[in-house]
């Protein structure tokens, strides 16, 4: 397989490059800058209670909630039978720890849902211990909220990438962490 360029694709099926980040509409930006202001303000709320609690719980709380992120990602991959990997990068905002899966054509579905795991399940339960927690569990999932928040924007920004392909598109992910999409021949060349 040849693994620099992509796989050879599925019988009926041609590659395809999606249109080059199309905006996300005038109400997706504005839902999603509202959320980023929420959370910032939640970060906020946490950093100026310092004396309820410590900057180093904080930072746990940080690292286990990246980690946890990640571990969704893989748990989801695992789920779906795909290969995994994981690795830091380094990479101006996006750095941090990752998991990627490789190896193998996943449909929209499974790419969108994949991407989306951490936040669908991770946010309403930080929500939930906001609610009914005591003032530093409350504190505490704020600061999970803001840490899983920033590290789910590139997920979102690969739901919407997926959420914009074919109908019928595949992706292939490289171990290198490079994607492939591929389209029916017979749904056009368009973006190609």
């Amino acid at each position: 397989m040849r693994e620099s360029s992509g796989p050879d694709p599925p019988a009926g099926f041609h590659p395809y490059t999606p249109a080059p980040d199309t905006p996300f509409g005038f109400v997706a930006r504005g839902l999603a800058g509202g959320w980023l202001l929420a959370v910032i303000g939640l970060g906020a709320l946490v950093w100026l209670n310092q004396d309820h609690y410590s900057i180093g719980a904080v930072a746990v709380v940080a690292l286990v909630t990246t980690v946890v992120h990640e571990l969704v990602h893989a748990a989801v991959g695992w789920l779906l039978g795909l290969e995994l990997t994981a690795g830091f990068d380094i990479a101006g905002l996006e750095t941090g720890p990752y998991i990627l899966t490789y190896g193998e054509f996943q449909t929209r579905r499974e790419s969108a849902l994949l991407a989306a795991a951490p936040t669908l399940v991770l946010a309403p339960v930080f929500v939930l211990l906001m609610v009914v927690g005591s003032t530093a569990t409350a504190l505490a999932a704020l600061a999970a909220l803001f840490v899983n928040t920033l590290g789910a924007v590139g997920d979102l920004r690969v739901v919407v990438t997926t959420l914009q392909l074919p109908p019928d598109a595949l992706e292939y992910h490289t171990s290198s962490g490079e994607v492939r999409y591929y389209v029916r021949a017979e749904a056009g060349s368009s973006g190609r």
